[in-house]
């Protein structure tokens, strides 16, 4: 089966020897994981690790890795250095591709748009103040205190966690924290608006 992959014409017979004898199951698992871990790195549409953009998983960017190896596409020189650390490199330019993908943007721009639009001020339209009005309103359901004052204080100060730190009285990293809560909030307030609201 692997014989049938490689494409004989583009390696030298020192390569197609190597991958022959390579343990793919063993460099399968690493490569797994490897790209688990470098999912971590990037941020999401769907908000997880093991379901990228494009419906890809890490297994997925990993198995690409390999295919591209093994159909030629990427070149292995084997006296350039060890496979596996060549395959790593391989899906750190998968999932850089694939985090900035127009498919992974779909919804990331929205994770901030309430927030910028927050901080302006003057929104730029009725339907920005709406969603606002609405992200208000949840918060005030959900007796979010904290994400109220956040959320005043990003009006007054702009959104640099610095400034908002200084305004509140608190550490950046608490401010971090909850701007990561009032995107959250924010993107359901997006997702729960018409259609219309959201073109």
């Amino acid at each position: 089966m692997l014989t049938a992959r490689l494409d004989w014409a583009r390696m030298d017979a020192e390569t197609r020897r190597r991958l022959r004898e390579a343990d793919w199951a063993d460099l399968g698992i690493r490569l797994t994981a490897y790209a688990t871990w470098k999912a971590r790195n990037y941020r999401w549409r769907t908000r997880q690790v093991w379901a990228l953009a494009a419906g890809k998983t890490p297994e997925d960017v990993a198995r690409e890795a390999i295919a591209k190896v093994l159909d030629g596409t990427r070149a292995w020189q084997p006296h350039r250095g060890p496979l596996l650390p060549f395959l790593q490199g391989i899906v750190d330019s998968l999932m850089s591709h694939l985090a900035a993908s127009a498919d992974n943007a779909i919804i990331e721009p929205l994770h901030d748009a309430l927030l910028d639009a927050v901080a302006s001020r003057e929104p730029d339209d009725a339907e920005g103040a709406d969603l606002i009005d609405r992200l208000r309103r949840v918060l005030e359901q959900h007796g979010a205190d904290d994400l109220l004052a956040l959320l005043a204080s990003v009006r007054e100060h702009g959104a640099k966690p610095s400034a908002i730190a200084v305004a509140l009285g608190t550490s950046v990293n608490d401010v971090n924290n909850r701007l990561k809560r009032l995107r959250r909030a924010a993107l359901r307030v997006l997702e729960a608006a018409p259609v219309r609201e959201r073109t």
